[in-house]
């Protein structure tokens, strides 16, 4: 990762920001339309345009030298569990999809799941996307005799030459 100037932080959310409009504006419209009309097509390209948005992001962060920030991290893992919140309530509800709709909302769900999971695993590899989500590391728990933490030992490590 590389060092960014105020500006060019800036150009970079701007270009976020205009990505973003425009690709979830137009997904949004499709998506409504295809559960309005009733037409599975137009739900689906409402999935495509939100992966295509997902992957744009991802272009301007490798051009730009960076990765996800924080706060784009948590507005998309926030907006991600909604639309499965909304989801699970509206199939609780008793809200009747057709088997079109029902398959294309799980389906395009699963499938931005597996688009994040395997973005995550090629470019921090599978280790360190676990390590991610691994809060009980975080503790950082002592062995049982209290003398060093498990942070600190080496001899765990995959290839330790001891």
């Amino acid at each position: 990762m590389q060092t960014m100037t105020d500006q060019e932080r800036q150009e970079r959310h701007g270009l976020i920001l205009s990505l973003w409009i425009g690709f979830a504006s137009i997904a949004v419209i499709l998506f409504h339309l295809g559960l309005s009309k009733d037409n599975w097509i137009f739900s689906s390209a409402g999935f495509g345009l939100f992966l295509a948005g997902f992957i744009a992001h991802i272009i301007v962060n490798a051009v730009a030298g960076t990765g996800f920030q924080t706060r784009e991290a948590i507005l998309g893992l926030f907006v991600f569990a909604l639309g499965i919140l909304a989801f699970l309530i509206s199939v609780v509800m008793g809200v009747e999809y057709s088997s079109e709709h029902f398959l294309t909302l799980s389906s395009g769900l699963v499938l931005i799941l597996v688009t994040i999971i395997f973005y995550m695993i090629t470019r921090n590899g599978l280790r360190d996307a676990f390590d991610q989500f691994n809060i009980i590391k975080s503790f950082n728990a002592t062995k049982a005799d209290g003398s060093a933490s498990i942070k600190d030992d080496k001899s765990n490590d995959i290839g330790s030459q001891e």
